[in-house]
C-alpha cells in the first residue's frame, strides 16, 4: 500500500469490482450509508457513526483523507483498525490485486478494499462510507446503501468532475440507488435540479433540508430539529459553526430514515450522540490565549463558512492565518474569503508533489490584502512558530487551506503546544 501513490486518481469501477470478486465480495455482507458532496462529508459521517454506536450497533466508519495516520480512515465504534489488521488484510488485498486483468488498483481502491474486507470480517451492523472523489465512478460506489446523503455541492476537482455545478452534481449524485432514500443538504438550484432528476430516474425517496426537514433557533451550541417525523428542541452540539448544525440535521434525517430498516434510536441517544461527536481538523480549537484553530477549509465554499464562524466567534476581530494549499485549488478565491479577517497571512507549503508554490502565489494574494501582510515561510514548522509569536498580540491564529497540512500541523504542534 505504501508503494502506491495516494495522489494518483483514475476513476472507474472495473478494477474495484474485479478486486471485490477475488476477495469474496465483502461489500455485499454489510449494510451501509453512503455519503458524497463537496463539504461536510466527514462531519456528517461522524455524527451518524457516533449516534449508531451509542444506540448499541456495531458501526464501521470509512473516511478520507487521514490527518496523521492511516488507521484514522477505518474505525469500528470509534476504535481505529489495528496495525496487525492493516498488515494482514493489506497482504490479502495485494495478492488479490496481482491477478487483476483491469490493471493495478489505485491507492484509494486498495484502501477501500481493505476497509470493506475488515468491516465484513468484523460483522458490523452497519458501515458509514464516505466517497473519496465524486461519486458515480468513486471506488466506494459498488455498495447499495440503505440511505445516500449528498452534502452541499460546490465547484471542486473540476478536472475530474466537470466544469459546472450541474455536472459536478451529476457525478456526486451517482451514489443514489434505485429504491433507496436520499438525504440532500442545501444546494444551488442547478445542483438540486440535477439531484432531483437522478432521484426521479432511480425512483429514490428524496428528503431535502429546508423542505422535508428543518433546523431553527440556532445559537452558538444549540439548535431545534424538525424532522421527517420527530421534533427535538435544544439539541446541544460541540462542533462549531452553523454549517455543522446543518451537517447534524442531515445525520438526524438519515437516522430517522434508518428506523424503517429496523434501527431503534430514541431521542436521548440522538441528543447524546450529536453532543459527543468530535471530528478533528474542523474548527478544532487546540489551545486558548490566544485561540489556536485548525480547519481543513480547502475550497471557496468551505472558506466562506470558516470566515462566517470566525466572525461570530471573535466578534469580527482579525487574527493570524497560516495558509497552505494543494496545487489544484482555487487559491485566490479561498484567500478572498479569508483575507478580510487576517491581520497577517503566512504562506507555507504542505508536503507532497501536489502542494502549491507559496512564493509563486504570494503576489496574487498580496493584491487581495488591504490591511494585512503576506509572508512566505515554506517550512511548516517555521511558519507555525512565527504565527504563534505574532498571535500573542492578536485574537487568534488559524492553520487552514488543506486537510493534509492540518494533519502535518497536528503532529508538529504536539511538540510545541502540548
Amino acid at each position: 500500500m505504501d508503494r502506491l501513490d495516494p495522489s494518483h486518481i483514475d476513476l472507474g469501477l472495473e478494477r474495484m469490482l474485479q478486486l471485490m470478486e477475488r476477495l469474496g465480495n465483502p461489500h455485499l455482507n454489510f449494510r451501509s450509508v453512503h455519503i458524497a458532496g463537496t463539504n461536510g462529508k466527514g462531519s456528517t459521517a461522524a455524527f451518524i457513526s457516533t449516534v449508531l454506536s451509542k444506540a448499541g450497533y456495531k458501526t464501521g466508519l470509512y473516511t478520507s483523507p487521514h490527518l496523521e495516520k492511516f488507521s484514522e480512515r477505518v474505525k469500528i465504534d470509534g476504535a481505529e483498525i489495528s496495525a496487525d489488521e492493516i498488515d494482514a488484510i493489506s497482504h490479502e488485498v495485494k495478492v488479490a490485486a496481482e491477478a487483476l486483468t483491469a490493471g493495478e488498483p489505485t491507492y484509494f481502491e486498495f484502501t477501500t478494499a481493505l476497509a470493506f474486507l475488515y468491516f465484513a470480517r468484523q460483522g458490523v451492523d452497519i458501515a458509514i462510507i464516505e466517497t473519496g472523489l465524486g461519486g458515480r465512478l468513486d471506488a466506494t460506489n459498488i455498495i447499495t446503501p440503505l440511505v445516500s446523503i449528498i452534502t452541499p455541492i460546490s465547484l471542486d476537482h473540476m478536472d475530474y468532475l466537470g466544469k459546472t455545478i450541474k455536472e459536478v452534481a451529476a457525478e456526486k449524485g451517482g451514489i443514489i440507488k434505485g429504491g433507496t432514500a436520499a438525504i440532500i443538504g442545501r444546494q444551488e438550484d442547478a445542483s438540486l435540479k440535477a439531484l432531483e432528476k437522478i432521484a426521479e430516474n432511480n425512483r429514490a425517496e428524496l428528503f431535502l433540508l429546508g423542505r422535508e426537514f428543518h433546523i431553527s433557533d440556532l445559537s452558538a451550541d444549540k439548535f431545534d430539529y424538525c424532522g421527517l417525523k420527530r421534533q427535538i428542541k435544544g439539541i446541544e452540539i460541540s462542533m462549531y459553526g452553523d454549517h455543522q448544525k446543518e451537517n447534524a440535521s442531515l445525520a438526524l434525517a438519515c437516522l430517522e430514515r434508518l428506523t424503517i430498516d429496523g434501527y431503534k434510536i430514541n431521542d436521548d441517544i440522538l441528543r447524546t450522540g450529536i453532543k459527543e461527536t468530535f471530528w478533528p481538523g474542523r474548527f478544532e480549537i487546540i489551545s486558548n490565549d490566544p485561540a489556536f484553530i485548525l480547519d481543513g477549509a480547502h475550497n471557496p465554499a468551505a472558506a466562506k463558512e470558516l470566515a462566517k464562524s470566525l466572525k461570530t466567534r471573535f466578534n469580527g476581530h482579525r487574527g493570524v492565518f497560516v495558509l497552505g494549499f494543494m496545487g489544484d485549488k482555487d487559491v485566490e478565491a479561498i484567500v478572498a474569503e479569508l483575507a478580510p479577517l487576517a491581520s497577517e497571512i503566512i504562506l507555507t507549503k504542505p508536503a507532497g508533489d501536489r502542494a502549491f508554490d507559496p512564493a509563486a502565489e504570494a503576489p496574487i494574494i498580496k493584491n487581495l490584502l488591504k490591511h494585512s501582510r503576506a509572508t512566505v515561510i515554506p517550512d511548516i514548522k517555521e511558519a507555525i512558530v512565527k504565527g504563534i509569536m505574532l498571535a500573542k498580540e492578536r485574537s487568534f491564529i488559524i492553520i487552514t487551506g488543506s486537510l493534509y497540512m492540518v494533519g502535518e500541523a497536528r503532529t508538529i504542534l504536539k511538540g510545541i503546544i502540548v
